[in-house]
């Protein structure tokens, strides 16, 4: 079967090499380390199994930002229904405002119902079809914070209804 196939021999290559393949985007832990002193909570909700997903992070050295991470594994659900990420936003009981980035069109589809500021990473492995609008569109990674302080801002500004 396929998942015996990826189970037996793609996820152990993979794992293997994600240190010499994988690297991180320009930028990525500057980023994180700053919104993380700025009090934000980073989590991550993923597509791929928890055990692939965890080698890459660690592969990348970006394991050590991630407080709680949304996989398959962990769900009857996926992107993109917003009861996978309402699932893993559970998990901070203290809520607070949501800033999703994603690089799929399921992902910010999701992100929107669940009432999440959406960011398409462009610098990412998915495209828009111009069917799904995301809030902000970000060409790298160091361009997060500052649209979150613009989100902030224009949710602020807007008028209770």
């Amino acid at each position: 079967s396929v998942s015996e196939v990826f189970d037996q021999h793609v996820r152990p290559f993979y794992i293997e090499n994600l240190p010499a393949l994988a690297r991180a985007y320009p930028g990525s832990q500057r980023v994180l380390t700053n919104l993380r002193e700025s009090g934000f909570q980073i989590a991550a909700c993923t597509s791929g199994d928890r055990q692939t997903q965890t080698a890459a992070l660690q592969a990348i050295g970006l394991w050590e930002y991630i407080e709680e991470m949304q996989t398959p594994d962990d769900s009857s659900f996926g992107k993109p229904d917003p009861r996978y990420l309402t699932e893993l936003l559970a998990k901070f009981p203290q809520g607070g405002r949501v800033h999703h980035v994603e690089d799929s069109e399921v992902g910010i589809m999701m992100g929107r119902d669940c009432g999440a500021v959406t960011f398409f990473a462009s610098y990412g492995n998915g495209t828009l079809s111009g069917e799904v609008q995301p809030d902000f569109i970000l060409a790298s990674i160091e361009e997060l914070p500052m649209a979150i302080l613009k989100a902030n801002a224009q949710l602020s500004a807007m008028p209770l209804s």
